[in-house]
Protein backbone atom coordinates (compact mmCIF):
# COMPACT_ATOMS: atom_id res chain seq x y z
CA UNK A 1 0.00 0.00 0.00
CA UNK A 2 1.44 3.34 -1.07
CA UNK A 3 0.01 5.14 1.97
CA UNK A 4 1.91 2.74 4.24
CA UNK A 5 5.21 3.64 2.57
CA UNK A 6 4.43 7.35 2.82
CA UNK A 7 3.78 6.96 6.53
CA UNK A 8 6.92 4.91 7.08
CA UNK A 9 9.36 7.32 5.41
CA UNK A 10 8.26 10.45 7.30
CA UNK A 11 11.21 12.52 8.44
CA UNK A 12 11.28 15.35 10.96
CA UNK A 13 13.76 17.89 12.28
CA UNK A 14 14.99 17.54 15.85
CA UNK A 15 13.53 20.20 18.14
CA UNK A 16 14.50 21.96 21.33
CA UNK A 17 12.47 19.44 23.34
CA UNK A 18 14.87 16.63 22.38
CA UNK A 19 18.20 15.89 24.01
CA UNK A 20 21.07 16.94 21.75
CA UNK A 21 18.73 18.52 19.20
CA UNK A 22 20.50 20.42 16.43
CA UNK A 23 17.72 20.85 13.86
CA UNK A 24 18.96 18.00 11.69
CA UNK A 25 16.57 15.59 9.98
CA UNK A 26 15.89 12.16 11.38
CA UNK A 27 13.71 9.23 10.44
CA UNK A 28 10.30 9.37 12.12
CA UNK A 29 8.12 6.54 10.75
CA UNK A 30 4.42 7.23 11.24
CA UNK A 31 5.52 10.00 13.64
CA UNK A 32 5.13 7.56 16.55
CA UNK A 33 8.16 5.23 16.49
CA UNK A 34 8.63 5.50 20.25
CA UNK A 35 5.32 3.68 20.73
CA UNK A 36 5.91 0.73 18.39
CA UNK A 37 5.03 -2.53 20.21
CA UNK A 38 7.63 -4.55 18.28
CA UNK A 39 10.12 -4.52 15.39
CA UNK A 40 9.55 -1.86 12.74
CA UNK A 41 9.34 -4.45 9.96
CA UNK A 42 6.48 -6.23 11.72
CA UNK A 43 4.70 -2.94 12.36
CA UNK A 44 4.82 -2.05 8.66
CA UNK A 45 3.76 -5.58 7.67
CA UNK A 46 0.69 -5.26 9.92
CA UNK A 47 -0.28 -1.99 8.24
CA UNK A 48 0.15 -3.68 4.86
CA UNK A 49 -2.02 -6.63 5.92
CA UNK A 50 -4.71 -4.23 7.10
CA UNK A 51 -4.69 -2.42 3.76
CA UNK A 52 -4.95 -5.70 1.84
CA UNK A 53 -7.68 -7.24 4.01
CA UNK A 54 -10.43 -8.34 1.57
CA UNK A 55 -13.03 -7.85 4.30
CA UNK A 56 -12.42 -4.09 4.18
CA UNK A 57 -14.03 -2.34 1.22
CA UNK A 58 -11.56 -0.15 -0.67
CA UNK A 59 -13.73 2.92 -0.02
CA UNK A 60 -13.30 2.35 3.72
CA UNK A 61 -9.50 2.30 3.70
CA UNK A 62 -7.62 5.30 5.09
CA UNK A 63 -5.65 7.71 2.94
CA UNK A 64 -2.10 8.81 3.71
CA UNK A 65 -0.87 12.39 3.30
CA UNK A 66 2.49 14.05 3.81
CA UNK A 67 2.33 17.76 4.66
CA UNK A 68 5.38 19.96 5.23
CA UNK A 69 4.23 22.77 7.52
CA UNK A 70 7.80 24.08 7.80
CA UNK A 71 8.64 24.61 4.13
CA UNK A 72 10.92 27.65 3.87
CA UNK A 73 11.16 30.14 1.02
CA UNK A 74 14.86 29.42 0.46
CA UNK A 75 14.05 25.74 -0.11
CA UNK A 76 12.03 26.68 -3.19
CA UNK A 77 13.60 29.81 -4.66
CA UNK A 78 16.47 32.26 -4.34
CA UNK A 79 15.79 35.06 -1.90
CA UNK A 80 15.82 38.60 -3.25
CA UNK A 81 18.65 40.89 -2.04
CA UNK A 82 17.85 41.87 1.53
CA UNK A 83 14.89 39.50 1.77
CA UNK A 84 14.68 37.45 4.95
CA UNK A 85 13.90 33.76 4.84
CA UNK A 86 10.63 32.54 6.28
CA UNK A 87 7.92 29.97 5.91
CA UNK A 88 5.96 29.74 2.66
CA UNK A 89 2.81 29.37 4.72
CA UNK A 90 1.58 30.20 8.21
CA UNK A 91 -0.11 28.44 11.11
CA UNK A 92 -3.67 29.29 10.10
CA UNK A 93 -3.16 27.57 6.72
CA UNK A 94 -3.49 24.25 8.57
CA UNK A 95 -7.27 24.61 8.40
CA UNK A 96 -7.06 24.53 4.59
CA UNK A 97 -4.68 21.58 4.49
CA UNK A 98 -6.95 19.55 6.75
CA UNK A 99 -9.98 20.33 4.60
CA UNK A 100 -8.32 19.52 1.27
CA UNK A 101 -7.09 16.21 2.66
CA UNK A 102 -10.63 15.31 3.70
CA UNK A 103 -12.01 16.28 0.29
CA UNK A 104 -9.32 14.29 -1.51
CA UNK A 105 -9.99 11.23 0.65
CA UNK A 106 -13.70 11.48 -0.09
CA UNK A 107 -13.08 11.90 -3.82
CA UNK A 108 -14.87 15.25 -3.88
CA UNK A 109 -12.12 17.16 -5.71
CA UNK A 110 -10.02 16.39 -8.76
CA UNK A 111 -6.35 15.66 -8.14
CA UNK A 112 -3.12 15.58 -10.13
CA UNK A 113 -1.16 12.34 -10.55
CA UNK A 114 2.55 12.43 -9.68
CA UNK A 115 5.02 9.52 -9.40
CA UNK A 116 4.82 9.64 -5.60
CA UNK A 117 1.13 10.28 -5.10
CA UNK A 118 -1.62 12.73 -5.94
CA UNK A 119 -1.63 16.48 -5.24
CA UNK A 120 -4.51 18.97 -5.11
CA UNK A 121 -5.36 21.41 -7.89
CA UNK A 122 -4.76 25.13 -7.51
CA UNK A 123 -8.38 26.15 -8.08
CA UNK A 124 -9.61 24.11 -5.10
CA UNK A 125 -6.94 25.44 -2.75
CA UNK A 126 -7.54 29.01 -3.92
CA UNK A 127 -11.24 28.61 -3.11
CA UNK A 128 -10.63 27.02 0.29
CA UNK A 129 -8.12 29.66 1.35
CA UNK A 130 -10.70 32.32 0.54
CA UNK A 131 -13.67 30.54 2.13
CA UNK A 132 -12.03 29.18 5.27
CA UNK A 133 -9.47 31.78 6.31
CA UNK A 134 -10.20 34.76 4.02
CA UNK A 135 -6.69 34.66 2.60
CA UNK A 136 -5.43 35.18 -0.93
CA UNK A 137 -3.52 32.15 -2.24
CA UNK A 138 -1.39 32.87 -5.28
CA UNK A 139 -0.46 30.62 -8.17
CA UNK A 140 3.19 31.40 -7.38
CA UNK A 141 2.96 30.07 -3.82
CA UNK A 142 1.08 26.99 -5.04
CA UNK A 143 3.78 26.28 -7.61
CA UNK A 144 6.54 26.63 -5.02
CA UNK A 145 4.73 24.35 -2.57
CA UNK A 146 3.74 21.57 -4.97
CA UNK A 147 6.52 21.43 -7.58
CA UNK A 148 8.58 18.22 -7.60
CA UNK A 149 12.27 18.75 -6.84
CA UNK A 150 13.47 15.50 -8.30
CA UNK A 151 16.94 15.22 -6.75
CA UNK A 152 15.58 15.99 -3.28
CA UNK A 153 12.94 13.30 -3.68
CA UNK A 154 15.41 10.75 -5.04
CA UNK A 155 17.75 11.45 -2.12
CA UNK A 156 14.93 10.84 0.32
CA UNK A 157 13.99 7.60 -1.43
CA UNK A 158 17.59 6.36 -1.42
CA UNK A 159 18.07 7.33 2.23
CA UNK A 160 14.88 5.52 3.20
CA UNK A 161 15.89 2.46 1.17
CA UNK A 162 19.26 2.30 2.94
CA UNK A 163 17.74 2.78 6.41
CA UNK A 164 14.90 0.29 6.02
CA UNK A 165 17.11 -2.34 4.38
CA UNK A 166 18.72 -2.74 7.81
CA UNK A 167 15.39 -3.64 9.42
CA UNK A 168 14.26 -7.24 9.78
CA UNK A 169 11.02 -8.66 8.37
CA UNK A 170 10.42 -5.76 5.99
CA UNK A 171 7.84 -6.56 3.27
CA UNK A 172 9.42 -6.75 -0.20
CA UNK A 173 6.59 -4.62 -1.58
CA UNK A 174 7.92 -1.73 0.49
CA UNK A 175 11.16 -1.64 -1.49
CA UNK A 176 9.33 -2.29 -4.75
CA UNK A 177 7.29 0.86 -4.15
CA UNK A 178 10.45 2.91 -3.55
CA UNK A 179 12.00 1.48 -6.74
CA UNK A 180 8.87 2.39 -8.71
CA UNK A 181 8.90 5.95 -7.37
CA UNK A 182 12.57 6.35 -8.28
CA UNK A 183 12.03 4.98 -11.80
CA UNK A 184 9.03 7.20 -12.50
CA UNK A 185 10.71 10.31 -11.10
CA UNK A 186 13.74 9.72 -13.31
CA UNK A 187 11.45 9.31 -16.32
CA UNK A 188 9.79 12.62 -15.50
CA UNK A 189 13.16 14.29 -15.00
CA UNK A 190 14.48 13.01 -18.35
CA UNK A 191 11.68 14.80 -20.20
CA UNK A 192 11.09 17.95 -18.14
CA UNK A 193 14.12 18.56 -15.94
CA UNK A 194 15.11 18.63 -12.25
CA UNK A 195 12.17 20.78 -11.13
CA UNK A 196 8.67 19.87 -12.32
CA UNK A 197 5.68 22.15 -11.74
CA UNK A 198 2.12 20.86 -11.31
CA UNK A 199 1.24 22.22 -14.75
CA UNK A 200 4.12 20.33 -16.32
CA UNK A 201 3.00 17.14 -14.59
CA UNK A 202 -0.47 17.53 -16.12
CA UNK A 203 1.06 17.94 -19.59
CA UNK A 204 3.35 14.93 -19.02
CA UNK A 205 0.44 12.72 -17.95
CA UNK A 206 -1.63 13.76 -20.97
CA UNK A 207 1.21 12.93 -23.35
CA UNK A 208 2.71 9.81 -21.77
CA UNK A 209 0.21 7.93 -19.60
CA UNK A 210 -2.92 6.06 -20.75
Amino acid sequence: CVWVVHGAIIRSATTATELGADGSEKRSPFANEAFFPGPLGQYIAHYKAFGENPAIHKDCLPSGFQVNYWLHKNARRELAPGEEDGLLGEKKDTKVWMRIMALMHQGKVETIWTPIGRIPKYRDLQRLFSELINKEYSQEVYTHQFSLYIENLIHRIDTSYEEFAKEQEMPEEFFHTLDTWRRDLRALESIIGPVVTPGQVIEYVAANLP
